[in-house]
C-alpha cells in the first residue's frame, strides 16, 4: 500500500513538473502570438467618398492628422469631380457596395440619400457638443430629411459675394462698386485699359441661380425662399423685375459676350485668378484665396501671369436695382458628411465624421480660411496676405449670423425649371413674364398646388 502511495506521489510530482515545463514553453509562444501581426491587429479601413474639399488623395491634411491620432483606423479617400461623384454614388448605393462616409449637399442630394444614411442625431448628442449640439453648429438643420439628421455639417458657404482683385483696382485707381452706377463706372475704366470688368460663367446653372437669388433678395428680401416652396406666388411683378434685371446684365454689357458658353469653373474663374478679369461672383468658399499658401500655389498653377501677387477681397454684391437692399448673404453647409447605414464599421466611421465636423478637422478648415460649422472654431487669418483681408471675414461673420435663406433650392424639378428659365431669358428666347410663369408652373406641379 505504501508503494502505491509513493507511486501516486511520483505521478503527481511528474504532472506538476510537466505543467511547469509546458507553461515555460507556452509563455514565450503566447508573447510571440500577441506581438505578431494578425488580422485583428490590422487597422479598420474607412472608405471616404468626396468631391469637395477632398483635396489630394495621397497627401490629405485631414487624413494625415486623423490617422496620426487614430493609428487603428485607416481612411481611404476616393475624390471625384462632382458629376462623376453623383453618378458613382448612385450606382454604389444601388448595388450596396459603397463608402462608409460620403458627402451630401443641402437639398436634393440630402433627400436622395436620406434612406441610405445613418441617422446621426444620437451620435451628435453623445459627442463633446452634448445635447445642445444644434445650437453649436451652423446649418445642421439644413441637412435634415424626413426627420433624420442625414449628415453633420463640415464648413459653411455663403453666396452673394462680389470678389474683386484689389491689386488691379488700386493700380488702375478704380473705386469698388456699391451700386449699379458705380458698377458701370468701374467697368468703363477697366475696359479702357483692356481688362475685363466682371466675368460670369453663365453656362453653369448654379452660378446663375446664385445671381438670381442675390437680385431677388435686393428686391424683396427673403421672399424667394417662400415662393420657391409654394408658400407665396412666384409669378408676381417682383420676380418679373428680377428676371428683367438678370437680362439687363447681358444687354448692358456688364456680363461679357459669350458668357452663355463659358463655365464658371474653370474658364471664368481662371480669367479672374490670372488677372484678366477684375471681378467675379463667388462665395465665402473663395476665402482660401486670400492666404499666402494659395498665393504660392497660384503662382505655379498660373505660371507666366501675376496670379500669385494679387490681393483678393470681397463685398456683398452691389445693388443692381433702384433702392436695392444689399448685404444679405444666403447659404449654409457647403456639404455634410453622412454615414452609410450599411457600413460595417460604424464606430470608426463616426470617429472620422466627428473629427471632420466637430474636432481637429474644423481647425484645419479654419486654417485654410474656410468658415467652420462648429461655431466655437474661428477662421484663422494668420496666413492671410494682408491684415486688410480680415475685414472680409468680419463682414462674413456678421452676415452668416443672419443668413437670409439657404442656398440650395429644395426641389430638384423647381431648381431645373428656374435654371432653364434663366438661360432662356439671358439668351433672349423667353420673356421675363413667361419665365416667372414657367417657374410658377413647376412649383405648382412639385407641391400639388
Amino acid at each position: 500500500m505504501e508503494g502505491l502511495k509513493m507511486s501516486d506521489q511520483k505521478r503527481a510530482d511528474n504532472r506538476s513538473r510537466f505543467k511547469v515545463l509546458l507553461a515555460a514553453i507556452l509563455l514565450p509562444l503566447s508573447l510571440i502570438v500577441a506581438t505578431s501581426p494578425s488580422a485583428s491587429a490590422e487597422p479598420t479601413v474607412i472608405n471616404w467618398w468626396a468631391w469637395n474639399p477632398g483635396g489630394p488623395v495621397d497627401d490629405n491634411p485631414h487624413i494625415k492628422a486623423f490617422e496620426a491620432a487614430n493609428p487603428d483606423i485607416k481612411v481611404v479617400l476616393r475624390n471625384l469631380a462632382y458629376e462623376d461623384y453623383k453618378n458613382a454614388l448612385r450606382l454604389a448605393v444601388t448595388t450596396g457596395e459603397g463608402p462608409d462616409v460620403f458627402g451630401v449637399q443641402v437639398g436634393p442630394l440630402t433627400d436622395q440619400y436620406a434612406s441610405s444614411a445613418e441617422d446621426l442625431t444620437s451620435y451628435l448628442s453623445k459627442s463633446v457638443l452634448g445635447s445642445g449640439w444644434k445650437k453649436k453648429m451652423i446649418g445642421a438643420d439644413q441637412l435634415v430629411s424626413a426627420g433624420k439628421q442625414v449628415a453633420s455639417p463640415f464648413y459653411i458657404s455663403a453666396a452673394g459675394l462680389l470678389w474683386y482683385n484689389k491689386t488691379l483696382f488700386d493700380k488702375n485707381k478704380v473705386t469698388v462698386p456699391t451700386d449699379l452706377a458705380s458698377f458701370k463706372a468701374a467697368c468703363a475704366k477697366f475696359k479702357a485699359v483692356k481688362i475685363n470688368c466682371f466675368i460670369h460663367g453663365a453656362k453653369d446653372a448654379w452660378v446663375n441661380l446664385d445671381m438670381f437669388q442675390t437680385i431677388s433678395n435686393q428686391i424683396d428680401p427673403g421672399n424667394f425662399y417662400k415662393a420657391i416652396k409654394g408658400e407665396s406666388k412666384f409669378n408676381t411683378p417682383n420676380y418679373v423685375k428680377a428676371f428683367s434685371t438678370w437680362k439687363s446684365l447681358f444687354t448692358s454689357g456688364l456680363v461679357q459676350k459669350g458668357s452663355l458658353g463659358t463655365p464658371q469653373y474653370m474658364d471664368a474663374y481662371d480669367s479672374y485668378m490670372k488677372g484678366s478679369s477684375a471681378m467675379i461672383l463667388l462665395g465665402s468658399w473663395q476665402n482660401p484665396q486670400m492666404t499666402k499658401t494659395s498665393a504660392a500655389l497660384n503662382a505655379k498653377t498660373y505660371a507666366g501671369t501675376n496670379a500669385g501677387k494679387f490681393l483678393h477681397m470681397a463685398v456683398p454684391m452691389p445693388g443692381l436695382v433702384a433702392k436695392a437692399k444689399t448685404g444679405a448673404l444666403f447659404g449654409g453647409p457647403d456639404l455634410g458628411w453622412a454615414m452609410s447605414s450599411t457600413s460595417k464599421n460604424k464606430a470608426a466611421a463616426w470617429k472620422w465624421i466627428e473629427f471632420l465636423t466637430i474636432g481637429e478637422g474644423q481647425k484645419i478648415m479654419a486654417g485654410q480660411g474656410n468658415q467652420p460649422a462648429n461655431i466655437s472654431v474661428p477662421i484663422d487669418t494668420s496666413d492671410f496676405l494682408s491684415s486688410s483681408q480680415k475685414g472680409v471675414v468680419e463682414m462674413q461673420a456678421k452676415a452668416l449670423a443672419t443668413m437670409i435663406g439657404q442656398r440650395e433650392i429644395p426641389n430638384a424639378d423647381v431648381q431645373k425649371a428656374l435654371a432653364d428659365a434663366l438661360s432662356a431669358v439671358a439668351a433672349g428666347t423667353q420673356s421675363a413674364t413667361a419665365a416667372a410663369t414657367a417657374v410658377q408652373k413647376a412649383i405648382n406641379l412639385a407641391y400639388g398646388l
